[in-house]
């Protein structure tokens, strides 16, 4: 690597005028990837906490407020999305030694609080309130677990949008914390042993004891017994040698099992051990067959699983512990042609199930006694998630919402098959104004892509529609419908909301997973490209009125298809995205996807087809790129704001100064989870009137 350091001064123009003079250094980086040569002049911005890149964040975040907030019609659409996001809302209701627990908030909150009730809709006992701990909002609630003896729990909690969690323990009779907190959690779960007494839980090493690259290498399992210190506590899995693998544990319902599950990355593949408490014998029931396992439940010895094994739509299999050799497996519901088991909940001799249905989610009961699977259509272009135990043998919970539907919470009876609703939140808005239908897309290999399409009834097809196609594309992660209040509003005002379902996510099966990844990874943009394609040619929109927005995978998606297709669009939204794609694996945790894309330092095959789609390396001069937005947090710990940076640095380097580059970086915000309802108004009060004010 070479490296020589210079200064220079650059006119950054902003649309149709000269803006700032920015000061921008740049740094003569030199990357030898196999041979080839690639620069990287800005990497001094990898370093995210110095003076320059805090200056560069300042005067980037003034002139993007300058621009949103100077839209004519900004405060008219922050204060419609502060009155629409004042309603109720809950989640799915969890039974539990004779209470519903659950989050609720009444819309004043910037965060739900979690509760508890002896009825549904009885009376609610605030047991924790999350915005006790930061007068922004930016303090959130991660896992809950409710102690089986005794009337306490223990919970994670994360601030500013990390992934880092502390656990805290709440005696809910005295209404108290209990001096005892765990810290350097991430992604962890909460196993109470069933004496009451200790818990199970996973952690890292030490912050500030290794860097944030390397801690990730050393996930470990414990025990902790109340009373003690962490210092105190057992260890399970000692994480001391380095590890591609992060471990989770899950007891039975039952207690007599402990389940450790391993993972490498994001993979869906993972490793499942069961130890017999009692007998303290360990079973590998799945050894050698690489597949993803996920545990419903078990009857004894009995063990029902949700597998892509020998089935990429997912199927439910029953292993009987006494001998689980493949042969004597039971399947109890099988794979589907076309549609793909989304997620299952066992419940005391039942299980229900999410099956999606092109993208959208119906409902079915299987009963293991009787061998019979019941279907339970949902009558609507809705998804399903949340799902949860109530009593048991006799109930589940979801919650059920579309971009039409607010999110609203249903009990099914196991008994009498019946879905009814349990709680139904109310807006000032009449739904019946509105529609989503949902189209097919043919992609550039003749793949079908499905796609939602959602606005007001009776809108003109003349290409004259600010429309907004949003998508993700990987991770094996679906966009399923949800309500958001800010497309809502986005509707009310006369824009289009398209949701397109390419491949990447799990709509289909593993296999639509894997026909985006790594070396495929293209089939993503081309699927996202001939969405975009569609919707013009279909007269929604024009190429004028079309703006596109990811997040995450999703910022990855737009910044790839900007930089190949900048004559599509009329503007970009990047959100906390994926965009260096030769050093993402250096950053925190993004060594763990490698499996989904790949590793260019160490693999030279690799490196070609993420250098020929990297949206940083893929800039180039003389090329007029539409209006760009990118936004980001400060404190993100999962995609670095780093990428960000350098992208919106390059791009204002070959920027002719046509149209806006502009760089939104929140403060004490991460990458996006748990963030508080106040912050998330102002990010998309931004985005919207940012969009409309470059649609024209």
């Amino acid at each position: 690597m070479i490296v020589n350091l210079l200064t220079v001064i650059r006119i950054i123009r902003g649309f149709g005028k000269v803006g700032v003079f920015f000061m921008i250094k740049k740094v003569k980086v030199v990357d030898d990837y196999h041979g080839m040569k690639v620069y990287d002049p800005y990497r001094w911005l990898e370093d995210i906490h110095s003076e320059d890149t805090t200056m560069f964040v300042d005067e980037h975040n003034e002139k993007t407020k300058e621009f949103v907030e100077g839209y004519y019609d900004y405060d008219i659409i922050k204060d419609r999305m502060k009155e629409l996001w004042k309603f109720d809302s809950y989640s799915s209701p969890k039974k539990f030694n004779g209470y519903y627990y659950f989050f609720y908030n009444d819309g004043s909150r910037n965060q739900p609080c979690y509760y508890r009730a002896k009825e549904l809709n009885g009376e609610k006992e605030l047991l924790i309130d999350p915005n006790s701990y930061a007068e922004d909002g930016t303090a959130a609630i991660g896992t809950v677990s409710v102690n089986p003896v005794k009337d306490i729990l223990a919970y994670s909690i994360s601030q500013k949008g990390s992934d880092w969690q502390v656990i805290k323990i709440y005696d809910m009779r005295e209404k108290k914390h209990i001096d005892e907190e765990l810290n350097w959690c991430r992604f962890t779960g909460i196993e109470w042993l069933t004496n009451g007494e200790s818990f199970i839980y996973s952690r890292y090493p030490e912050q500030g004891s290794m860097d944030d690259e390397e801690l990730s290498y050393h996930n470990m399992v414990c025990i902790h017994n109340l009373g003690t210190t962490q210092n105190d506590d057992i260890i399970l899995v000692d994480g001391k040698q380095k590890s591609e693998y992060s471990n989770y544990v899950a007891l039975t319902s039952d207690g007599d099992y402990m389940i450790l599950e391993k993972q490498k990355g994001t993979s869906s593949n993972n490793l499942v051990l069961i130890q017999d408490l009692k007998k303290e014998k360990i079973f590998d029931p799945f050894e050698g067959k690489e597949a993803s396992w996920e545990l419903l439940g078990n009857k004894e010895t009995k063990f029902y699983f949700l597998t892509n094994y020998c089935a990429p739509k997912r199927r439910i299999i029953e292993v009987d512990l006494n001998d689980y050799r493949e042969e004597n497996w039971k399947e109890l519901v099988e794979e589907d042609n076309i549609d793909t088991i989304s997620f299952a909940i066992y419940n005391d001799g039942y299980i229900v199930l999410a099956f999606m249905h092109h993208a959208h989610h119906e409902l079915a009961m299987y009963n293991i006694s009787t061998g019979k699977l019941y279907n339970h259509e949902m009558n609507s272009l809705g998804a399903i998630s949340e799902m949860s135990k109530g009593e048991k043998g006799k109930e589940i919970f979801f919650k059920f919402a579309s971009y039409l539907l607010p999110d609203t919470i249903y009990r099914f009876d196991l008994q009498s098959k019946e879905c009814t609703k349990v709680f139904e939140p109310h807006l000032d808005v009449d739904f019946s104004k509105f529609e989503t239908i949902q189209v097919f897309v043919t992609s550039k290999d003749g793949t079908e892509i499905p796609m939602f399409i959602s606005h007001r009834k009776g809108i003109k097809l003349d290409g004259g529609n600010r429309t907004l196609l949003y998508a993700y594309g990987g991770f094996n992660l679906n966009r399923i419908p949800e309500f958001r209040v800010p497309e809502l509003v986005w509707m009310e005002r006369g824009g289009v909301f398209a949701v397109a379902n390419i491949r990447g996510g799990n709509e289909y099966g593993e296999q639509w997973h894997e026909d985006a990844m790594l070396e495929k990874k293209q089939n993503c943009f081309d699927d996202f490209i001939s969405c975009a394609e569609w919707l013009i040619e279909n007269k929604y929109t024009n190429n004028r009125y079309l703006a596109i927005r990811g997040r995450s995978n999703g910022g990855l998606l737009t910044g790839a298809c900007m930089v190949q297709r900048p004559d599509l669009y009329g503007a970009v939204i990047t959100q906390v995205g994926v965009l260096d794609m030769l050093r993402y694996h250096k950053y925190t945790i993004g060594r763990f996807w490698i499996p989904e894309y790949g590793d260019a330092e160490h693999d030279k095959e690799h490196f070609k087809f993420l250098f020929k789609y990297s949206p940083l390396h893929n800039i180039k001069c003389g090329t007029v790129y539409p209006p760009v937005l990118v936004a980001t947090g400060d404190s993100d710990d999962r995609v670095l704001p780093c990428h960000s940076y350098k992208y919106v640095a390059t791009l204002e380097e070959v920027s002719s100064g046509e149209n806006p580059i502009l760089l939104r970086v929140e403060k004490n915000a991460g990458h996006g989870q748990g963030k508080p309802i106040s912050k998330l108004i102002d990010v998309e009060a931004d985005i919207y009137s940012f969009l409309e004010k470059v649609l024209v």
